[in-house]
This record gives C-alpha cells, structure tokens and sequence, in this order.
C-alpha cells in the first residue's frame, strides 16, 4: 500500500473521495504529486495499490481506471513509457477525465498532442497544481466534435490560379486587414473542392476561431475537423499568446488540430520552436498557395504534419 492510501485511511477519506489513478514508469518517486492530489481531497492509486481479487493484473488496472475521476499520466525521459501509454490508452478508451506530466524537452507523440499536458518536472508542484485545477474544473474529454459533421469530400490542386492569389496576397500584405485575409484563405479552400467550411465558428465558451475546415482526407493523421486562424504578424506580435488562444480553441472545441496561417513583415522575429505544440501548426500564406499549385490542402497538411514527426518544421 502507497504512503497516499494510507493516509486517506487514517481519516482524511469519505466515502464521496474522488480518487485519481497515476500511471508512472516503475521508481518513479510520486510521493509530492501524491500530497497535491491529497491536499485536494483526492484519494491517489497506483498499480502497487490494485486488489488482487481481479481475475488478470491488467483487469484490475481496467476496473480501477473506469471508476476514476481522474487518470495523470507521468511520462520520463530516462526510463521506458510503454506501461504508462498502456494504461493511457484504457483511459481514453473510458473516457476519462485525463492530465499529462511530461519533461519540458521530451515532444509529445502527435496522437495524444492535444490532451492536457504539464510540460515540466514532477518536482514542478506550481505548475502541476495549475493545469490540475483547471483539468479539475473541465468535463470528461469526449472525442468527438461539438460542431456540425461534414458531407465527403475531395480536394484538388489548385493549378496556375495560385499566381492570381499570390498577386492578391501581396497587395493585402501591405494595406489588407485580416478580414481579407480569411476571405482570401476561404476562396483557396473554395478552389480546392472543399465546400464545408464554417467561418467565424462558436466552438464552446464563447470561443471564436476564423475558420474550421472538414475533410475525410485528413484522417487520422490531422483529425476532424481542423481548425484555422489567420494573422497578419508585424514587429511586437506575441507568437505565445497565440498559440495559447489556439490551444485554447482546441480544448474548449474537443478538436484534434489547428494550423495558424500567416504573413510577417520584414524583421519580424521567427516563430520559436519551443512553443509550437505538435498539434498546431504553422505555415505562411505564401507557402501554402505555393504547395497548393500541385497540391490538395488535404495533402498539404499531412506533409507538414509527416515533416513534423520527422522534427522539420516547413514545406
């Protein structure tokens, strides 16, 4: 029995605890994460914890995690994972409520890129205490989108009409607003084939992303559907506060990925690596209506999500 469940039993347990499994690599020492989660009234359990009345160890770890209120996974750089991305998988198989502790330089798999994730050392109480509470506060992940579900469709390249929108492009990068810009980013997907496509979407809490996009091209590589944001990126621009209104629209939207498409003037400074999450990526307009020529958007995508696996960052 861990040090947690026995203090729970000496009198800080009722039958109301909610109770919070941890999945961690073997000698993982849990023992701070462990008194945040009692300080909180939650009952922690690891797999020394389990009964022996299953039928099988792994049943056991299935009936615990079902009845959970909440699953953190600690993943560690130096010892091997498999065990804790097991366990994982039963989580999100149940739906559960779900919180990720990762070392800051460790990049997350793509496939779980949009859970909820501490990017910091299990030691790093103030940051874990912080998404905790607001993984707390938020209802069970569900996967499955909240806005409208999409007819099949295809796209295609868009050919030499990707120089008449270059052309616009530069015009608007000088004087446009970003209004036009969205407007121009819409007629691309337009030409493209894609018809479902919603513009200024409500994806939860009052949120407001410039465009969401569907495609059964994307698959399980992108998900469905994705979403866009559109800036215009001069000298002063914070790239980490827009990432974090992005995450943000994916969370509240239960949505797998957002790609931020952009134009910067001249010395505005590169979008650094440390704070792009694997599930959000970034790609100049010019870039895009480059690709585009011989390229579907759907295409387009995958590339950039394949190049990011790969650790490249562009087309």
């Amino acid at each position: 029995m861990s040090d947690s469940n026995a203090t729970m039993e000496n009198g800080a347990r009722t039958p109301q605890a909610r109770t919070c499994y941890i999945a961690a690599p073997l000698n993982t020492d849990l023992k701070a994460l462990e008194k945040l989660l009692i300080e909180r009234q939650i009952q922690p359990i690891v797999s020394a914890d389990l009964s022996s009345e299953a039928i099988t160890f792994l049943e056991g770890i299935v009936n615990v995690i079902a009845t959970a209120d909440l699953f953190i996974a600690v993943l560690n750089e130096e010892q091997s994972n498999d065990n804790v991305y097991l366990e994982l998988g039963v989580a999100l198989g149940m739906g559960c409520r779900i919180l990720i502790i990762a070392p800051p330089e460790r990049p997350l798999m793509v496939d779980i890129a949009e859970l909820p994730a501490v990017r910091a050392d299990i030691t790093n109480l103030e940051a874990i205490s912080l998404m905790l509470d607001q993984v707390l506060l938020s209802p069970p992940r569900k996967f499955r989108s909240q806005l409208p579900t999409p007819v099949t469709q295809e796209g295609q390249p868009i050919g030499d009409f990707a120089d008449e929108l270059q052309e616009q492009l530069n015009a608007l990068s000088e004087r446009g607003r970003e209004v036009e810009m969205i407007q121009l980013v819409r007629e691309v997907l337009e030409k493209s084939g894609y018809a479902t496509i919603a513009t200024n979407p409500l994806l939860g809490d009052g949120e407001r992303a410039d465009m969401v996009v569907w495609s059964d091209e994307f698959g399980p590589w992108i998900g469905n559907p994705l979403i866009i944001e559109v800036r215009k990126i001069g000298r002063g621009k914070d790239w980490e506060g827009l990432v974090d209104q992005v995450l943000n629209y994916l969370q509240v939207s239960q949505t797998r990925s957002a790609l931020i498409l952009y134009t910067k003037t001249a010395g505005t400074p590169d979008i650094p690596p440390s704070i792009s999450p694997p599930n959000i990526f970034f790609l100049d307009i010019h870039q895009l209506l480059t690709a585009m020529r011989t390229k579907s958007f759907a295409k387009v995508m995958i590339d950039l999500r394949n190049r990011r696996v790969h650790g490249l960052d562009t087309l």
